[in-house]
């Protein structure tokens, strides 16, 4: 089963053991060549979450959505649910999905939550809170033109109140921001758990990492990456340095800090990481000199940290 499917965009390990992937049969999902409602619309047979019970040496249907599952991520104060992103635009098939019953395998029930406003069924990342919330990302869409349509952001879900709260960022000139067109990965501080980082590829050149304190659940963002940085895919911080964070961009590599909780953030070019797109960044949990880097188009490169330089040298 497993050597059929087209795409793997997520793999999410229970406390269980039990590994779960969620696949699709579209690849390139949320990049600029797939984003139309004919592209990602369309019945998509491997459009489900498939898992192994035996550290992956089989593997099992869990459920069949027949629409690109982007995203999953277990509840890590519940066993028995687990959340995935299902992307379509058309009707009520895309959106955000959960089951309480994940522990029962392929008997569990599916459940789908309203949309959140402004969105077109392009759900991204889940990122589950403490406190029976869900704080997902919206992607990109396009409309006339395959100019990106105004449906994109952050927003957090509560199950007690079954209602959406918009986070996204929104000038107070404008009404208008590069999240609500292309955001991307978000993910919280480490140190803080009350500042998340989230970024945004460029509308108008105005794309890049937003940062927020959300002490009192005011959702205010400000741009901590100025001109320097206009197309921000992913972060990911230094395990052995919490104030060094990584930025994967859509066209200038690898960017680093070294105080990221500065008022004076002094990003840098990471040389030694020779690619254009980067996607996502990973540490060997074994080697915390060790990143692994994945690419739209260069594969999987490995290279050890030349700290406090930060440099990546490819293997």
């Amino acid at each position: 089963m497993l050597s059929n499917v087209n795409t793997i965009y997520r793999l999410e390990k229970t406390t269980n053991g039990n590994i779960y992937l969620a696949c699709s049969g579209i690849h390139d999902i949320y990049q600029w060549n797939r984003l139309a409602d004919s592209q990602l619309d369309a019945t998509d047979t491997d459009g489900k979450i498939i898992y192994s019970a035996d550290g992956g040496a089989s593997w099992q249907l869990l459920y069949q959505f027949k629409h690109p599952v982007y995203w999953i991520a277990a509840d890590p104060g519940n066993k028995n649910r687990m959340y995935a992103a299902v992307v379509c635009h058309a009707g009520s098939a895309g959106g955000i999905y959960y089951t309480d019953a994940l522990t029962t395998n392929p008997s569990a029930v599916w459940n789908r939550v309203t949309d959140p406003p402004r969105t077109i069924g392009h759900p991204a990342n889940i990122i589950v809170l403490d406190n029976n919330n869900i704080l997902c990302t919206y992607s990109a869409g396009y409309g006339t033109g395959n100019a990106p349509t105004k449906t994109s952001g952050v927003f957090q879900y509560s199950f007690n109140t079954g209602q959406w709260t918009d986070c996204t960022h929104a000038d107070a000139a404008t009404n208008d921001s590069s999240m609500f067109y292309w955001t991307k990965d978000i993910i919280r501080d480490p140190k803080n758990p009350s500042t998340w980082y989230a970024c945004t590829w460029h509308k108008h050149g105005a794309g890049g990492v937003f940062a927020v304190n959300n002490t009192a659940n005011a959702w205010t963002w400000t741009k901590i990456t100025g001109n320097t940085i206009n197309d921000a895919t992913s972060m990911t911080f230094d395990p052995a340095d919490s104030d060094r964070l990584y930025i994967t961009t859509e066209y200038t590599g690898i960017w680093v800090c070294d105080n990221i909780r500065s008022n004076n953030i002094a990003w840098r070019h990471v040389d030694g990481y020779n690619f254009r797109q980067p996607e996502r960044i990973f540490f060997n949990p074994s080697n915390a000199n060790e990143m692994w880097v994945t690419s739209y188009g260069n594969g999987i490169n490995v290279g050890t940290i030349n700290k406090p330089a930060g440099a990546v040298r490819k293997h």
